[in-house]
């Protein structure tokens, strides 16, 4: 993916993060909107994922330890196009699955 597709994903990505945020009416964008270039890159770039097959037993696992960027997790599945991604509207419910 070239720096400039790289950009387009990461703002989509950020978009995400202010819809689920926005829809949640609660949340901290803030951190999740910092860490969007980094959590597109790794995702998109790095990391040894198949948005089709997200359980793959050699897949790369990412340990999202900083609770406010979940957000950012969630946006970054839907750009993916996950399943787990359709829940970035409902960030924050009780009634949220995991990615």
């Amino acid at each position: 993916m070239s720096d400039e597709e790289l950009k387009k994903v990461a703002n989509e990505v950020r978009k995400g993060i202010v819809t689920g945020v926005h829809a949640a009416k609660s949340g901290h964008p803030g951190g999740s909107l910092g860490a969007a270039d980094i959590m597109t890159y790794l995702y998109f770039e790095e990391m040894n994922v198949d948005p089709a097959d997200p359980r793959k037993a050699d897949r790369d696992r990412f340990v999202l330890s900083k609770g406010h960027c979940a957000p950012g997790l969630y946006a970054v599945a839907r750009c993916q196009g996950r399943p787990s991604g359709r829940f970035a509207r409902r960030c924050r419910h009780h009634d949220l699955s995991v990615l």
